[in-house]
C-alpha cells in the first residue's frame, strides 16, 4: 500500500509541476508588429480582422483605431485589444476566463490562480502576471495570421 501511495504522490507532484511549467508571462507574449508594405490605415484594419477571423478569433470594432478580439475554445475565453495604425499594430491582453492566471509571483509559487480563489480578475483589475501557456499559442497563431494577411491580403 505504501508503494501505491508513494507512486500516487509522485504522479500528483509531477502533474502539479507540469501545470506550473506551462505558465507564461504575459509581457513575453503580447506585443507589436509592423506593416512591411504600403497600406492605408483602413487596409491594415481589414487585414487584422481577416487574419484574426482565419484562426477563429471574433473581432469587434473598438474606439480610436482599436479592434477588440476574443477567442473561445472549450470553456476558455481570452480577449485582447489590437491597436493599429498604417504602419504597425499592437496586441494587448484585456481579459480571460478559466485560464489559470496568476496575479503575482507569490500566487504562482503558492499555486493560487484566480480560478481557485474565485476571482475572474486580479485585485485592482490589474492584468495577471502569468497565464496558462495556451494563451501564448493562441496569440502566436493570431500574430502569424495577421502578418500573413498584412503581407498577402487584398
Amino acid at each position: 500500500m505504501n508503494d501505491v501511495l508513494r507512486v500516487f504522490s509522485y504522479l500528483v507532484a509531477v502533474l502539479w509541476l507540469t501545470g506550473c511549467a506551462s505558465m507564461i508571462s504575459l509581457k513575453d507574449v503580447d506585443g507589436s508588429g509592423t506593416v512591411d508594405r504600403s497600406l492605408t490605415q483602413k487596409q491594415v484594419k481589414e487585414a487584422i480582422e481577416e487574419g484574426a477571423e482565419k484562426v477563429g478569433w471574433i473581432t469587434k470594432e473598438g474606439k480610436d483605431d482599436k479592434i477588440l478580439a476574443s477567442y473561445w475554445i472549450r470553456s476558455h475565453l481570452v480577449a485582447v485589444e489590437i491597436t493599429y495604425s498604417a504602419d504597425s499594430y499592437d496586441i494587448q491582453y484585456k481579459s480571460s476566463s478559466r485560464m489559470k492566471a496568476f496575479c503575482s509571483e507569490a500566487d504562482k509559487q503558492a499555486a493560487r490562480n484566480i480560478i481557485l480563489t474565485g476571482q475572474q480578475t486580479c485585485p485592482g483589475y490589474a492584468d495577471p502576471l502569468y497565464i496558462h501557456g495556451n494563451y501564448g499559442v493562441w496569440i502566436n497563431e493570431l500574430k502569424q495570421s495577421i502578418e500573413y494577411s498584412l503581407a498577402f491580403g487584398s
